[in-house]
Formats: structure tokens, C-alpha cells, sequence
């Protein structure tokens, strides 16, 4: 969540520091109160040292004391409120006179009559009894973080203006000249943010392997596990250990929108799970990858505490590279069960279960209070005290999904049973015939009650059934009419054997993977089964690619991020291609944006004949590049914008508009 240090636009119109920022062709109304002398900013303090006690301050203004019968008429009258107190944190009405009194206090706007509209001022005395002067005491806690900052830093210091915050930690990221007031710019956020209890500071570290950041502790506790609440999925996971962007909330849901119930969604570096769970619950297969061991730790932990079908999603811990080579395979040999939607009851349906299930617990409970008609010459055993459901607590299950070698895969496609009916033969793929094509195949180490155990080898069933998807995992479109599905979500029957969507979330390199995709399906072509799943035309995935451009205008930053990408999977992408779109994020700096690439894996790509050696080559070349970032690491989508009103003039730029740090 991105959270700024911002000012109502009446706070800002109060202060004559400010006065000549603003433009004469106000209101006249809002011009008065711009040009009035009250000074609700802070009273000189020490730099650099915060001393609560310094800040104290007593402001006169004049108040109308008023009978409570008036004070609602003068307060929504147009010509009276211009001269009425429009400060955000003082309230204009006081119970001067005792909680009981038929009179109260209306603050006005200035401790000077002159310094008022006359005909507002006159508005008032008729109705006031009288026109007292009124102090206002302010303390620490009147002012926010900003004004605190604003007193306690040098001029020429940038008061930070926004940060991050990640569950109940507030991540910064301080430049070089704020770095001296670190510890102070942490302990004043942490006095004015009362849900939070940890600040800290990104470091230049970057990890090398797993690409998330260190950070350094500025104030509060320790305290690094934080759970973070998206379109009702909640993840929990350590905020040292993993990478996580709440400022992607939206571009989660928006692609999670875009994928079926009945198609595979491939999440190349999905982290905890905020692009997997999401499509899980609404009914997708999932294969969710990422190499860092912590990311996977949390996401086990996420599925189960979101309750999502554990049939519906696989997890693997490898090389992005690795992943995409492997995923194909992997599907074509232990495919997803096929999808089935969910039943939705009426009302009336609902309600008729509910007195059912009552009726059998009545009666259930009537039959065991009913008396003994004679007592039986068996012992009595005694009642086994299990424990309730509720009380047990549910271990994470261990469904890492374990990927075999390419040639083991092959070898053991080769080895399947002679009786199998082989694509070659033009059988047409339908839910009779799915089973006879899935291999004898199983990858170890994975547990899914798809899959049957027979000796040593798992097989899949003859007829596999589809489980339901819980009653939570509805798709996000269906949500307007849960009754029943969108038509576009069609049933087939069928296993999920062939990939839908791959989703690659790491724009600084992501651009860099996408050479796993070539010649990706070589491999499959070779079991000659490979006809009836895909073509140039069938069950070519879609691939989504987030990355960094620093062109300013639109037209440039979608040539050079097309011109990047087709230069790795070496393959021309055009703008006018069918089903082609390039998505704009989020502006990260001035000089930085972040988009999204989405497009049709070209047939030519995935059955180019590449050798293996040029893939390794390509993934040491992406070894260097991720080694390079790390000496010389750029600014990320933590950057802060100076303000230009706040910059000194001999530094002063001019920045567009952006909607985060």
C-alpha cells in the first residue's frame, strides 16, 4: 500500500508560507481565507533532534458566541462560512460555556475584524452575543509527520513525501542526503502511524540469487511477518526473506481477470502467491514456481490458509528457464483433473438443507437421550475422546512439485503400454480417449488425488473425475451473477494437459526469460503424441511479461519494449499482431516506467530448432546480467519524487506527474 504525506487543500491555504504558490484566480471566498495571518505550522525547534516538548504553540483567533439554535445557520450560510475557521484539526464549535449551556463557541478565521469579510463579520454579530478572542493550544500531536519532518530537517533536506507500507512495516527508501536523519525521519513516522511497529530502509544489497532487497531497521521492533490483505486472499510471509509489491494489487486482479476457470496458468516467479491463489480459487490449474526456498515455504502456507483446493495448484522451486522448458512436459504427462463448475443452489435450495441437516442433529441427539431398554451383557467400551476438527491444526501439506529430467520424461513415454491409442492415428481427442493418451507418468515427489498409486509407478485413472472447486472460488467476472457461470467458461471433459497462461513478474530481467520460450514444445514433438494438443492455430499460450522502459513518450516505450523482446525470443512482435497488448502499470520514476506485455506464443518460437548449448549460453549471459545489477544497482519502483515546490532552486527539475514513490 502506498501511503502519502499529504495536506488537505483549506490546511494548505492557511499558512502565508504558502500564499504566493497559489494562483489569484481563486474564489473570493477561498482567496479570504488564503490571505488570512494564521500560522498552524510548527514553532522553531532544534534540527535534527526531536524533542516532544518543543512542540507546543498557542494560536488567538476572535470566536461568536452563539446560541446553540444559531450556530447550524450560520455555519451553512455562503456568506457567513467564509469568515468560520476551516482548519482540518480544530474543531470551529467549542463547549466553552460547559457541556450543558444554551451557548457554544464558533471559531472564526482570524484574530483581527478587519481581517474579515464585513459582510459575513455583520452576518455574525446579529446573531452572536458577543465576539470574544479564543486561544487554540496545539501540541505534538496536532501536527502530522510531514510538518514534523518539515521543523526538524534542514531547508535544503527533502522531506519525504510518501513510503510503502507492507502490513504493519513501513518501508522507506531514503537517499543519500536524508541518510543522516534516517533514525529521526523512522521515529517520527512510527509517533504518527499507530498501526505500524516497524520502519525500515532499503539497502543497496540486492540479493544475488532470490533478487530481494535487504533492509535496515530505523524503528520500532524487529518484527518482519506481516499479513497482507488482497480482494480477501491473505498472505502472510517474512518481509526479509521474500519479495512482495503491495503496489501490484491491481495488476494482480487484472490479469487474474483474463484467465479461465478451465486453463493453466504458469507462474514462472510467483513468489507467495498473489497472481496463483487468486487463479486457484477461481477455479484454474496452477503451476506457481520460484527459486527461492523461502517464497515457496510461504506460499504452502498460503494455500492452505486460503483454502485453496490443493489438486488445483502444484509448486516447484527452480530456474525461471528451467520452469518454462519443464512445465510442458510436466502437463503433457500428469495433466490437471479437467474442470467442472460449481453448483450453485437457489435460496430456497439452501434454506431446505439447512432445516434438513437441523432435523438429522435433533434427532440424532433425541436417540441418544432416549432410555435403555435393558442393559446388555457386553461391556461397556468407553467413548473414544478424539479430538474436535476445529481444534486440529492442519499442516501445510508437502506438494512440491518435483521435475524430472526432459530425457526421463521421454523415456518413460516411450515405455508406455502398447495398447495406448497414439495421436498418430488421427483419434480425435474427446473425454473417452484423454485417458488413453496420458503416459504412465507421474513426477515424484508430488501428491495429487488425481493420481492413483499402483506398485511403484502412479498412474492416472481411467476416467478421472474432476473435483468440485470450493464454494469460495467463483470467478472474479461471475461475481455480478453468482447464480451461474459465465458462458464463456465451458466445461470440456477433459484433463488440463496443455498451459494457458504464463505469467513472468520480475520487470527488471523478465524480458531476459523469455528466450526459455524457444523451441520449448522440440522436446514433445518428439513423442509423436504432440498433434492433437497443439498446432499453429491450438492451445498456443498467452505470455505476460512485466518490464521497465525508460522512454518518456508511449510511442517510443512501445517500440523499445517490442524491439527488446523480440530481439531474445528472436522473433518480430508487432503492434498490430491479433491479440497483442502492451498495458501501462505504473509510472515508478521520472524517468522509469513499468508495463506489461501480453501476447501469443508464435508457433515458430515454441518449435524453433535451437541447440542446448545456446540456451546455456542465453542463461549465463542472464547469470551476468543479474551479477551486474547487483554492482551497480538502479533506482527501483521505491524511488521517491521531489516535489518541485520543495526543491532548492538550484536543484529544481521539473517532474511529471507520478502515482508512486
Amino acid at each position: 500500500m502506498l501511503i502519502r504525506l499529504t495536506h488537505s487543500p483549506f490546511r494548505r491555504l492557511a499558512r502565508p508560507a504558502l500564499a504566493s504558490a497559489h494562483s489569484c484566480s481563486r474564489t473570493p471566498q477561498l482567496s479570504l481565507i488564503r490571505n488570512m495571518a494564521i500560522d498552524f505550522n510548527p514553532p522553531p525547534v532544534p534540527l535534527g533532534v526531536l524533542d516532544r516538548e518543543k512542540f507546543q504553540k498557542t494560536i488567538t483567533v476572535l470566536a461568536a458566541a452563539l446560541p446553540v439554535q444559531k450556530i447550524g445557520e450560520v455555519r451553512s450560510n455562503n456568506v457567513a462560512r467564509s469568515a468560520v475557521l476551516r482548519e482540518t484539526r480544530v474543531q470551529p464549535v467549542v463547549k466553552a460555556y460547559g457541556e450543558k449551556a444554551d451557548k457554544r463557541l464558533l471559531l472564526l478565521a482570524s484574530e483581527k475584524e478587519e481581517e474579515l469579510d464585513q459582510e459575513a463579520l455583520a452576518f455574525i454579530k446579529d446573531r452572536a452575543l458577543e465576539i470574544v478572542p479564543y486561544q487554540i493550544k496545539l501540541d505534538y500531536d496536532f501536527w502530522d509527520a510531514e510538518d514534523i519532518m518539515r521543523a526538524l530537517l534542514p531547508q535544503d533536506i527533502i522531506v519525504p513525501g510518501a513510503f510503502t507500507s507492507v502490513g504493519h512495516v513501513i518501508h522507506l527508501n531514503l537517499r543519500e542526503r536524508q541518510l543522516p536523519y534516517k533514525y529521526l525521519i523512522g521515529e517520527v513516522l512510527l509517533d504518527k502511524l499507530k498501526s505500524m511497529r516497524t520502519v525500515v530502509n532499503k539497502t543497496d544489497i540486492i540479493h544475488a540469487q532470490y533478487r530481494y532487497f535487504e533492509m535496515e531497521l530505523l524503528a520500532g521492533v524487529p518484527d518482519f511477518l506481516v499479513e497482507v490483505n488482497e480482494h480477501g486472499n491473505i498472505y502472510n510471509f517474512n518481509y526479509r526473506e521474500v519479495y512482495y509489491n503491495t503496489r501490484l494489487e491491481r495488476e494482480h486482479w487484472r490479469l487474474v481477470e483474463k484467465f479461465n476457470p478451465n486453463e493453466v496458468v504458469c507462474d514462472v516467479m510467483g513468489g507467495v502467491g498473489p497472481f496463483a491463489i487468486p487463479a486457484a480459487k477461481k477455479g484454474c490449474a496452477v503451476l506457481l514456481n520460484d527459486l527461492n526456498p523461502n517464497a515457496i515455504k510461504w506460499a504452502r502456507l498460503n494455500v492452505v490458509k486460503n483454502k485453496v483446493d490443493k489438486d488445483l495448484i502444484r509448486l516447484s522451486e527452480i530456474d525461471g528457464i528451467d520452469f518454462i522448458r519443464q512445465s510442458v512436459i510436466d502437463l503433457f504427462h500428469a495433466p490437471f483433473p479437467a474442470w467442472q463448475p460449481v453448483t450453485r443452489l437457489s435460496r430456497r435450495e439452501r434454506d431446505a438443507a439447512v432445516r434438513k441437516r437441523l432435523t438429522e442433529k435433533q434427532a440424532k441427539k433425541a436417540a441418544s437421550r432416549s432410555p435403555k431398554q435393558g442393559k446388555s451383557d457386553l461391556p461397556v467400551q468407553p467413548r473414544s475422546r478424539s479430538p474436535s476438527p476445529r481444534r486440529q491444526i492442519e499442516q501445510p501439506p508437502n506438494f512440491l512439485f518435483a521435475h524430472p529430467s526432459t530425457s526421463q520424461l521421454l523415456a518413460t513415454s516411450d515405455s508406455a503400454d502398447a495398447d495406448r491409442v497414439s495421436p498418430s492415428k488421427n483419434v480425435p481427442s474427446t473425454p473417452e480417449t484423454a485417458s488413453t493418451l496420458t503416459p504412465n507418468f507421474v513426477p515424484s515427489g508430488r501428491i495429487a488425488s488425481p493420481i492413483t498409486r499402483n506398485g511403484s509407478v502412479l498412474s492416472a485413472p481411467s476416467a478421472p473425475s474432476a473435483p468440485s472447486p470450493p464454494a469460495s472460488s467463483r470467478s472474479i467476472s461471475s461475481q455480478a451473477n453468482p447464480e451461474s457461470p459465465s458462458p464463456r467458461y465451458v466445461p470440456t471433459g477433459m484433463e488440463r494437459r496443455t498451459p494457458g497462461h504464463y505469467i513472468l513478474n520480475l520487470p527488471t530481467t523478465a524480458l531476459l526469460f523469455l528466450f526459455g520460450f524457444r523451441g520449448f514444445l522440440r522436446p514433445l514433438m518428439a513423442t509423436h503424441r504432440m498433434a492433437p494438443h497443439y498446432g499453429p492455430e491450438k492451445n498456443m499460450p498467452m505470455v505476460h511479461v512485466h518490464c521497465f522502459t525508460k522512454e518518456q513518450t508511449d510511442d517510443s516505450m512501445k517500440q523499445d519494449i517490442l524491439k527488446r523482446a523480440s530481439e531474445v525470443l528472436n522473433y518480430r512482435l508487432r503492434l498490430d499482431m491479433p491479440e497483442l497488448e502492451l498495458h501501462h502499470v505504473r509510472k515508478v520514476a521520472p524517468m522509469k516506467n513499468q508495463w506489461c506485455l501480453s501476447f501469443r506464443l508464435p508457433w515458430q518460437v515454441a518449435i524453433e530448432d535451437v541447440a542446448e548449448a545456446e540456451i546455456d549460453r542465453l542463461k549465463e549471459n542472464l547469470v551476468k546480467a543479474h551479477l551486474e545489477l547487483d554492482i551497480t544497482p538502479e533506482l527501483d519502483e521505491y524511488e521517491d519524487i521531489e516535489p518541485p515546490s520543495l526543491v532548492p532552486k538550484e536543484r529544481k527539475r521539473e517532474f511529471p506527474n507520478v502515482d508512486m514513490i
